[in-house]
This record gives structure tokens, C-alpha cells and sequence, in this order.
């Protein structure tokens, strides 16, 4: 999955602006759909219906779980009663890795949000909508990468590090049934590129949210 890209932003459906090589060859090699709708426009209900298979509000989540704790949308996440598409292949005999954006809930409102509730054997990413590529402070300005439920202190540019970790699931798994649903930060905000300054830090965060709290 591509975080906030439009079906028309690779060459592949028709862009004349961007030469998106290798996503072009898994449209070649793989399968392209041309025909696909969303019930939602942004990233947690979006998530909530791709996991599920149900309309977002069924599901729960209505709205964009909000970064500022006060915020009422804060609260929410992905309920272990729903079923997700991790745990049926789970229970066939599938490995099954997140790689990646989560965005389905902050587990330190409640456990049940996390991704290994929910049919994930491994899980490597965030719980935030998105995180600084360098630093990995979330929108909720807390460092936010983590390995299983250990956050880990990690240098290195986020998607690289989603790329490493997606392919060493692949490796770990060749030879029996796996699924990966590999959830990419780009080209979500704060955009930014190998190399880049640090744009976000737990003691400057907060700067963006105050007028929320004044």
C-alpha cells in the first residue's frame, strides 16, 4: 500500500509527469486493476475497510484516529472483535507480516489495538498516521518505531527501513504460505528524502498542535 498517491500518479495508468519504472513492471508482471473503489478518503477508516473487508463505521473507525490525545477521535481503534483478512489467512496456515503504517489504533489506549491482535505474526512499523522519515516521531510527537510491542531506537530513513525489513520477511518465509501486507510512508507527509534534516522531535513537536490546546 501507497500512503496518499492516486491511482493516476504512476506511468503505468496514463501520468505523463512521473517515470515510475518499477511500479510499472509489477503492473506488467503482476496484477493491475482498473476497476477499484474505497469507501473512505483518508487513512484509518481507508485501512480499517482494506483489512476488514467492511464499510469503515461497521468497522468502527470513522474518521482519521487523531494524533492529540484530547481529541475525541484519539480514542479509537480496530476492536478485536472484527476479522481481518491476517487472521483468516492466519488460521489457513499462512505467516502473515505488517510492514509498515498501522494507523488502526495507539496501544496504549488499549491492547487490543495492536497489529498482533489482529492476525499479524510479525509486525515492524508505527501506530501513527505518519512519522518523521529520519527521526520516527509520529504526528502524536512520541518516537514511534517499533518491533513487535518493543519500541526500538533505529537510525535510518523510513522507507529504507520498511524495504529491509519487507524483504527479510519474504526471505525468512520463502518455501511455506505467507502474506505481507507491506504499508509504505511515502508519500505521506513530511515529505522528505534520503539525506534530509530532521523535521520533527518529541520536544518540538507539540508547536503544531498548540493552538488545538490554547
Amino acid at each position: 500500500m501507497v500512503d496518499d498517491m492516486g491511482y493516476a500518479g504512476v506511468s503505468c495508468f496514463g501520468n505523463p509527469y512521473f517515470k515510475t519504472p518499477e511500479i510499472d513492471r509489477l503492473a506488467a508482471e503482476g496484477l493491475k486493476l482498473t476497476d477499484f473503489h474505497s469507501s473512505g478518503t483518508v487513512c484509518s477508516p481507508t485501512r480499517a475497510g482494506l483489512l476488514t473487508g467492511r464499510y469503515q463505521q461497521r468497522a468502527g473507525i470513522e474518521a482519521v484516529i487523531h494524533p492529540v490525545s484530547d481529541h475525541p477521535e484519539h480514542l479509537k481503534g480496530l476492536k478485536r472483535s472484527e476479522n481481518t483478512f491476517a487472521e483468516l489467512l492466519k488460521q489457513a496456515g499462512y505467516q502473515t507480516g505488517l510492514i509498515g503504517k498501522w494507523h488502526q489504533g495507539y496501544p496504549h489506549n488499549s491492547a487490543e489495538y495492536h497489529p498482533d491482535n489482529h492476525g499479524f505474526d510479525t509486525f515492524v512499523g508505527y501506530h501513527s498516521g505518519n512519522i518523521d522519515f529520519i527521526s520516527h516521531v509520529g504526528d502524536h510527537v512520541k518516537h514511534d518505531w517499533w518491533h513487535g510491542r518493543k519500541e526500538t531506537e533505529e537510525p535510518g530513513y523510513s522507507t529504507h527501513l520498511i524495504n529491509q525489513y519487507a524483504l527479510q520477511f519474504i526471505k525468512d518465509n520463502q518455501g511455506r504460505p505467507f502474506c505481507l501486507y507491506l504499508a509504505h510512508e511515502a508519500i505521506h507527509n513530511p515529505v522528505q528524502v534520503p539525506g534530509d534534516p530532521v523535521r520533527r522531535t518529541e520536544a518540538e513537536g507539540w508547536k503544531r498542535w498548540k493552538p488545538a490546546h490554547e
